[in-house]
């Protein structure tokens, strides 16, 4: 059901560039996030519109990357009519229903952001190295797995929409994010202030910005290996962080392969 996570490897992070899209597709509005991490440095965190001049013009002057994550259901080849993935089945069952679960791609609203999603890959086809890769990432599960039942317990409810917020928050607040940047070796304090900081903001900008971090840390965790996947090859994949890292509702939500 999913390739097993390679052999970790520590990046170079001096030499790394990455990059993370939250996709929106706002006609009016600056939703789509953006992040860039190049050469040892955070080089960008922002939003732009959703057309591909807009991201054209903000990653202008930078390289290839080794790594590109995007935030939003990604089906190349043919796909007509859009078909139900397994990636999205798979974590709407069980706990994961009530914790982290994607909305379904291949109709209504759903649709229109997997056809952006999916465009916007086949643009970055471009941007990324010739060894390196896209992902696709979803914020709500990667946040979502490594939160514990005491976490969601002291959570309480949560409006619709608002999860990713929640969840990034209470990782923060509680050093969450650090056993992904210490397991991969990424020893960048500027990042983790930044990763750290950005949880008390309250704007919609920060909103998107929260985003395209977690993406950006999606591509680093597939670029070093060790990222796990749910899905197949038909519907794509979900890349997720190492299952190590996993509390233990997650580990034993998660369908064995078959």
């Amino acid at each position: 059901m999913r390739p097993l996570a390679e052999s970790i490897q520590t990046p170079d992070w001096q030499s790394v560039s990455l990059l993370g899209i939250d996709v929106g597709f706002s006609r009016t509005a600056k939703s789509t996030g953006i992040a860039v991490y190049d050469r040892g440095r955070l080089r960008t965190l922002t939003c732009v519109g959703s057309s591909m001049q807009d991201r054209a013009d903000i990653l202008r002057d930078h390289p290839r990357f080794d790594a590109i994550a995007i935030d939003g259901p990604i089906v190349f080849g043919a796909d007509q009519p859009p078909a139900a993935r397994t990636c999205e089945a798979v974590i709407s069952r069980g706990a994961f229903n009530r914790r982290c679960k994607p909305g379904l791609s291949h109709f209504g609203f759903g649709l229109p952001l997997r056809q952006a999603a999916t465009a916007i890959a086949a643009d970055m086809q471009t941007r990324v190295k010739s060894e390196g890769r896209i992902v696709e990432a979803f914020p709500n599960a990667f946040l979502g797995v490594l939160l514990g039942d005491d976490d969601f317990a002291a959570l309480g409810p949560i409006r619709r929409g608002n999860k990713s917020d929640a969840y990034y928050a209470r990782l923060a607040a509680h050093k969450g994010f650090d056993p992904i940047l210490d397991l991969l070796g990424w020893r960048d304090d500027a990042l983790r202030a930044t990763i750290h900081d950005i949880a008390k903001d309250g704007s919609r900008a920060a909103h998107d910005q929260r985003a395209a971090l977690v993406c950006l840390l999606t591509a680093a965790c597939a670029l070093s290996g060790a990222a796990d996947y749910v899905g197949d090859e038909a519907g794509g994949f979900i890349c997720l962080p190492p299952k190590g890292l996993w509390a233990p509702w997650a580990r034993a939500a998660l369908p064995p392969s078959p």
